[in-house]
């Protein structure tokens, strides 16, 4: 595109004739480049010098006027008065007829190349300028605006909260580059019953379970992710003159009533769905422990509330069935079994069900109720996953069982020594 030009106009004098030379700079839009980030930037500006001049038919000038030179002044001052800098251009030159009629030649040059780059985000002003036998004559002021940086990643200062019900984290998002020109993010929770995020990360834990907070870049959508684990209250060890201590209520509860989280054996967290999706004893995909796994890195018990809280054996869980009496009662309108030890200390169990599918469902609940025991009990065959040994509890009695399938959602009751 060719800009509006300026005159550029002056008198010359030579030592045998009053010369007049009048004419024009054209200076054309800058072309702007940029690496794929757009975190650096270069930009070509162009002109073009006609002129014409009057000698009267004195020939000689077309030597004196070989001298003529063309650049450009460039910053960020709209009227370039603060700090200014000048680059020449490379002169390509038209076709010349008489010189004592009109000569005229372009030039461009580029700036933010084989120097410091133009940074993304700023105004530039430019103009063209002619050297004229010595004399200086300037094009007008132009500008042009550098695009925002892209977006290419964003990343926040944890990757892992715990908390406990009602207490909040401030999740802080940082853009990669810092230069980019749009920061704004959204915020989002795969469980708002769990726990929720402001507009501005700040995380509110509302019940017990896992959830997964998201930071998305509006530009890209580009995320990151923080994985947030909501603790229930701190159990309280029950002895009840068995060999290990009973907590009083289940892995992620909040009293002996409720049901506490459901998990899949041998996971740490509670999954969005309880099936072989991403579960990672299911035919083929991580080698299995085929003892206990209580104290250890497949242990929810031992992962939510640390050492020496952990899951219970299926030796320490026959211990329990045979070691107490058992009595079959409703606590806030849940039905279970209470096991009292031989000191008169007691536990309640409740019916918890268990956990298939859907969250949402859980067959058995208030009838019978399954909890997970630390111990591998085989497989998993073809296309299966691995079953464990489990503890049954229903309105006909308690039981070990060797068969629970390992995806689906049992209770957890930790004990500890």
């Amino acid at each position: 595109m060719l800009a509006a030009a300026t005159s550029c106009k002056d008198r010359f004098k030579t030592d045998a004739d009053e010369i007049h030379i009048s004419g024009y700079i054209f200076t054309r839009d800058a072309d702007i480049s940029s690496n794929e980030a757009k975190t650096e930037f270069y930009a070509e500006m162009h002109a073009v010098l006609s002129y014409s001049v009057d000698i009267s038919g004195d020939n000689t000038i077309a030597q004196r006027m070989s001298r003529e030179e063309i650049g450009f002044e460039y910053g960020q001052d709209p009227k370039l008065s603060g700090s200014v800098r000048t680059v020449f251009a490379d002169n390509h030159w038209g076709e010349e007829e008489d010189v004592t009629q009109w000569r005229g030649f372009s030039g461009r040059a580029g700036i933010g190349i084989g120097e410091s780059p133009l940074p993304p985000g700023q105004f530039f002003y430019y103009r063209a300028f002619v050297i004229l036998d010595g004399n200086r004559e300037y094009g007008q002021i132009y500008s042009f605006r550098t695009d925002d940086a892209m977006v290419v990643g964003v990343a926040l200062d944890r990757d892992k909260v715990t908390l406990t019900v009602t207490e909040t984290a401030q999740l802080t998002a940082t853009i990669d580059p810092p230069v980019a020109g749009n920061k704004e993010v959204e915020w989002s929770s795969d469980r708002e019953s769990v726990a929720t995020v402001s507009s501005g990360g700040l995380v509110t834990a509302v019940s017990p379970g896992d959830a997964t907070i998201t930071v998305t870049t509006k530009e890209g959508g580009k995320t990151a992710t923080c994985k947030v684990i909501v603790k229930g209250a701190d159990p309280t060890a029950v002895d009840l003159g068995l060999s290990v201590k009973w907590a009083d209520f289940n892995l992620g509860a909040f009293k002996p009533s409720d049901t506490g989280n459901y998990y899949r054996w041998g996971d740490t967290y509670i999954p969005l769905v309880y099936s072989t999706d991403g579960y990672k004893f299911y035919h083929g995909r991580e080698t299995v422990p085929t003892t206990s796994i209580a104290g250890g890195a497949y242990d929810a018990a031992y992962d939510n509330l640390g050492s020496p809280w952990r899951m219970p054996t299926k030796e320490e869980f026959n211990e329990l069935k045979d070691g107490c009496t058992w009595t079959q009662e409703t606590v806030d309108g849940m039905a279970g079994w209470r096991a009292t030890g031989g000191n008169g200390n007691s536990i309640f169990l409740p019916f918890v069900g268990y956990r298939e599918g859907n969250p949402s469902n859980t067959p058995g609940l208030g009838e019978t109720g399954f909890y997970w025991t630390s111990n591998y009990a085989s497989g998993p065959e073809y296309q299966e996953s691995v079953k464990a040994w489990e503890f049954q509890i229903e309105a006909a009695g308690q039981k070990l069982r060797n068969d629970g399938i390992g995806h689906h959602g049992h209770a957890i009751r930790p004990v500890r020594p």
